[in-house]
């Protein structure tokens, strides 16, 4: 099927520490990808050609080589590194640092240059810490402003009396926390984000197959547990049982009127409620918040998809996205949990993975 689009070139803009790359460096690069993911650091990726020529002197019996030392000298681990692309007009894609290179050299000698977002610092070393009276937003913020970085929460009520970070990195303490109570990490435009998923936010950009979409692979599944979510626990200093419930109602993004939640269709082979007993919810609020958070994570594996489009630079995890031409079932609102972005030799696609909890 053609897509009808008017032709438009892929095109990038690239900054090293903040400045415009000079035209020789442009000139070098032969790809650039992107690649973001729900709870990973963002990553870039680059692809140069090395210039390399033999020359021989006087006092040498074989060939020497050279290369471009300028560019392996400002290609070095720690040097920050802006990447814009678009169709026709480059927008911004992220900002990182580079974490590792490597030069091939034979007949075509290349540089491949790997860099990660500010949230990738998180990961560098251990600590064991622990964390007095205060709220996974509080825990957040804390360590957002421990590397310089703003943050963006979603403010979290449970209040712990004492939380440990038990020789593991800010990363993956992090991760923990959040994937516990059902949010999302990742840094945008310098901040720091500790959210819940924005599931219900307007679309960033509707797509349309035959027209702007290229290719879309749905498959939907039937959820074989987590139709009721019941979380119990005791509370020591009480002395009393502690329980949280999620079922029906407690989605994160209600369906739309016409639709049934995964849950709802997949009852209809059989229900699939279960029962979690876990030491760490020290209250009855606490403990239905947990069982809130894990209703919905078996909710998300309900509609998964991935696809290919021209290249389009608001298509990033954590933004919703908006599919037509699917039919009045599969079209509609997904969320992305992953994409990539490669420009190449003019060209600029972008490629996705989504989610839907609903039909």
């Amino acid at each position: 099927m053609a897509i009808a689009n008017e032709i438009k070139a892929g095109v990038y803009r690239f900054k090293i520490n903040g400045t415009e790359a000079e035209p020789w460096v442009i000139r070098a690069i032969q790809r650039v990808a992107v690649e973001d993911d729900l709870n990973l650091p963002s990553q870039f990726s680059i692809d140069m050609a090395i210039m390399v020529e033999t020359q021989k002197t006087p006092s040498q019996s074989s060939d020497r080589l050279f290369y471009d030392r300028n560019l392996m000298e400002m290609m070095e681990p720690g040097t920050e590194v802006e990447i814009m692309m678009g169709l026709n007009t480059p927008e911004h894609l992220m900002k990182g640092k580079i974490a590792s290179i490597e030069a091939s050299f034979g007949r075509k000698s290349t540089l491949n240059i790997v860099g990660y977002d500010a949230l990738h610092e998180l990961s560098f070393g251990r600590k064991t810490q622990s964390y007095v009276d205060m709220t996974d937003s509080d825990i957040a913020e804390q360590i957002a402003g421990n590397v310089s970085l703003q943050s963006e929460t979603t403010s979290t009520s449970v209040k712990h009396d004492y939380v440990l970070q038990n020789n593991v990195s800010d990363f993956a303490f992090l991760i923990e926390r959040a994937e516990r109570i059902g949010f999302e990490v990742a840094v945008r435009e310098g901040a720091l984000l500790f959210r819940e998923p924005a599931e219900s936010e307007s679309a960033s950009v509707s797509l349309e197959f035959g027209k702007d979409l290229t290719d879309f692979t749905v498959s939907m599944k039937a959820l074989p547990e987590g139709s009721e979510t019941e979380f119990r626990s005791w509370d020591y200093k009480n002395k009393t049982a502690v329980s949280g419930r999620a079922k029906k109602g407690d989605e994160a993004v209600q369906p739309a009127a016409g639709e049934q939640s995964g849950f709802a269709i997949s009852t209809k082979i059989s229900s699939s409620a279960i029962i979690n007993r876990v030491a760490t919810a020290a209250d009855d609020e606490e403990a239905e918040l947990l069982a809130r958070a894990r209703y919905n994570e078996f909710l998300r594996h309900f509609i998964t998809g991935d696809g290919n489009c021209p290249g389009e630079p608001t298509i990033r995890s954590g933004n919703t996205i908006e599919i037509l031409g699917l039919g009045p079932k599969l079209s509609g609102i997904y969320y992305v949990t992953s994409s990539k972005h490669i420009w190449s030799a003019g060209s600029y696609t972008t490629s996705f993975k989504v989610r839907r909890t609903a039909l």
